[in-house]
């Protein structure tokens, strides 16, 4: 093994030459234009976005009154919101990484090596790297990152409109469950009513003990629903806390039974699209990954211990051979990728129909059962009062039949309460699939982590 080599001759001091001089002076109008063209416009989908939002007020925390407060809060302190804002911005620079490929390239550096190929005494080099050809792959990879943004945004804005749904719906929810509550409260005075009734009824002997050991097992069986649904208040309460900052709940707007999205496409469709678009750019990639890449490499090298300045530039030429059937082995990874593309392009577009049909079946449902249960409320109410005038004044009615209506009676009228709910939750579905959900809550006109919150695209 050879060592570096010594020179026998004591070397003298290095003065620069005028010619020496001149060709420092050479290499730096090469570097100059480097590092001019290290930047470039942005890209049109980064642009519009960043356009979009400047223009818009960041959106602040709501004043803890009211559903619309209520939302705002929630977008803030949403985990999944700010993940996917992150991503979008993660995704923004990965543009500018793919775009750099196509920019020239400056690096700085000490070379030294031992041997016969080695580069001997060690020297500072100044290189660059102009890529000149490699057949689209480099712009490829730009549009594939920038097709990657568009799908990230997607996903943010999609997350932007589950948040506010879930907000809207645990916020309703509670409201809901504070009226389930007093329903079941009602009920269980009704019984204990009811219990004091035969209790004195007993003591005049107009009652018999069976009696009042039945309607004990159903007020015991009232109080135990009644604690649930505190239980159940209290729960929902803590995940309203947890999500906007508030444990009140109370109404939301009655949005229009409006299911169908904008244009017939969802983000989801949308974003489906888009990962075919890429899935096409990846195989056009694989398919070419043989073509070379030819590139410009000027060089600048000045020796550590003194000595002259050596220019000169480079051509290479780069292209797979063998990979061991990689290269193949990722052209039909690509091609079933987009495949897979394109089978998710379907299922999205049959989707829309069919969640299209189910909400507004869904909707139309549970109007009918609205105003079914409130007829039936005022049927059972008349009942209960028959029942209980058999029973009481005549004495004809048993205590079961009569405890049997007070439960039918309530429990119907928990389930309209439900149904009110569930018909709210459906509309709320709709409002943010026909993108009116935002609109009607007044948040177009802000932006979240710099990102806008309207409806119509960038």
């Amino acid at each position: 093994m050879t060592g570096f080599k010594k020179s026998s001759v004591r070397k003298r001091a290095f003065v620069p030459t005028r010619r020496a001089i001149c060709r420092q002076a050479a290499v730096l109008p090469l570097v100059l234009a480097l590092a001019g063209c290290a930047s470039g416009p942005p890209s049109e989908t980064v642009r519009k976005i960043g356009e979009r939002g400047e223009s818009l007020q960041p959106l602040a925390p709501g004043d803890g009154k009211g559903a619309r407060g209520a939302v705002r809060s929630a977008l803030l302190l949403d985990p999944e919101v700010r993940e996917q804002a992150s991503l979008t911005g993660a995704n923004v620079d990965q543009i500018a990484v793919e775009r750099a490929a196509l920019l020239p390239s400056l690096s700085f550096g000490l070379v030294g090596g031992v041997g016969t190929a080695g580069a001997g005494d060690p020297d500072l080099e100044l290189s660059g790297k102009q890529l000149l050809v490699d057949f689209g792959g480099t712009k490829r990879a730009v549009e594939a990152a920038d097709v990657n943004l568009q799908i990230q945004y997607l996903k943010f804005q999609r997350a932007v409109d589950e948040s506010i749904a879930t907000g809207l719906v645990t916020y309703r929810q509670v409201a809901m469950l504070e009226e389930m509550v007093s329903v079941k409260a009602a009920q269980l005075a009704a019984m204990q009513d009811l219990h004091k009734l035969i209790a004195e009824r007993i003591d005049i002997g107009a009652s018999s003990a069976p009696d009042l050991l039945e309607t004990r097992n159903r007020l015991e069986r009232a109080e135990f629903e009644l604690l649930d649904a505190k239980l159940e208040l209290s729960e929902t309460r803590d995940k309203l806390l947890r999500l906007s900052g508030q444990s009140r709940g109370g109404t939301i707007p009655d949005f229009p039974q409006n299911c169908t999205p904008p244009g017939g496409e969802t983000d989801g469709l949308r974003i489906a699209r888009l990962e075919l678009v890429k899935a096409r750019l990846n195989l056009e990639e694989a398919e070419r990954a043989r073509f070379p890449r030819i590139s410009l490499n000027p060089l600048g090298r000045a020796a550590v211990g003194g000595g002259g300045i050596s220019t000169g530039l480079n051509v290479g030429v780069e292209s797979p051979l063998f990979e061991g059937g990689a290269i193949k082995a990722r052209e039909n990874a690509a091609r079933n990728r987009r495949q897979s593309a394109e089978a998710l392009v379907e299922t999205e577009e049959r989707n829309i129909r069919l969640d299209d049909l189910r909400l507004r079946r869904q909707i139309s449902s549970l109007k009918e059962k609205r105003a079914m249960l409130a007829r039936q409320i005022e049927i059972l109410t008349e009942t209960r009062d028959l029942y209980r005038s058999q029973y009481i004044d005549l004495g004809i009615r048993p205590i079961t039949d009569l405890l049997d209506m007070e439960e039918s009676l309530f429990g119907r009228q928990v389930e309209l309460v439900e149904a009110k709910f569930d018909l709210q939750e459906r509309l709320v579905e709709c409002a943010a699939r026909s993108k009116a959900l935002r609109r009607d809550l007044g948040l177009t006109q802000f932006q979240l982590y710099g990102y806008p919150l309207t409806t119509d695209g960038f």
